[in-house]
């Protein structure tokens, strides 16, 4: 090695992190056919090998992305509802926290939108337990 050149420390989970939040801000931006896999690449520094090392292909990563937004609201609203109050009370407070949640979270909005605008083509593909029917 060089003389003041340091080897650089691999970390491969901040780098799935960063390829994920970059892919989930050019997927709301531009929708899936909008959004580039040079984008996403670009917009999260890193080599474009690490996409396809960490989610297969584009819609692999659109995918993810789906599903862990939809996983944030389905934790959201798993969360208990306060007790002692009537059944409307209840449906309003559930209303108010899916509400805020939205609001709280505009790449969901927009990712949503995309999929609906495309029927679902890539939610149906998906395999992740918080998108069953089980629910």
């Amino acid at each position: 090695m060089a003389q003041g050149k340091e080897r650089a420390t691999r970390d491969p989970a901040k780098t799935r992190a960063r390829v994920f939040a970059a892919a989930t801000q050019v997927f709301a931006d531009k929708g899936f056919a909008g959004a580039s896999v040079e984008s996403i690449v670009s917009a999260a520094g890193v080599n474009m090998r690490m996409i396809f090392h960490y989610f297969g292909d584009k819609a692999g990563l659109y995918v993810a992305v789906l599903e862990d937004l939809l996983g944030q609201l389905r934790q959201a609203e798993l969360r208990p509802i306060a007790e002692g109050g009537t059944a409307i009370e209840g449906v309003l407070e559930m209303f108010d926290m899916i509400f805020k949640h939205f609001g709280d979270s505009p790449e969901l909005v927009r990712i949503l939108s995309t999929e609906n605008i495309m029927s679902a083509q890539f939610l149906s593909s998906s395999v992740a337990t918080v998108l069953s029917d089980e629910f």
